[in-house]
């Protein structure tokens, strides 16, 4: 995010990943793509209250193989119905 760290962790609960930030929770279901993964935001929370989906933010993802196996491609869009697009971002990533 040029310069702006930005933190999260991700776990995994009943068959969804859980991805916290601060007081937000995100809950993704995977999907299979034609190879790849993509990423259904299904619901959100704030300090555990559930937020009413045309008021949070909508993700999307998209995760697909890489050049070898220790590689794949990303993409991510956050979208709020009121605002548009809030951010995007998209590039190759690599296991240490």
């Amino acid at each position: 995010f040029d310069g702006m760290l930005a933190e999260s962790t991700q776990r995994f609960e009943r068959g969804l990943i859980v991805e916290a930030a601060g007081p937000f929770r995100l809950f993704i279901r995977l999907v299979p793509d034609e190879g790849c993964l993509r990423h259904e935001h299904v619901g959100t929370r704030i300090h555990g209250v559930p937020v009413p989906k045309f008021l949070g933010p909508s993700v999307s993802g998209l995760v697909c193989p890489g050049e070898d196996e220790e590689s794949w491609t990303l993409k991510v869009r956050i979208f709020q119905v009121w605002f548009g697009t809030i951010c995007s971002y998209e590039g190759a990533m690599r296991a240490e």
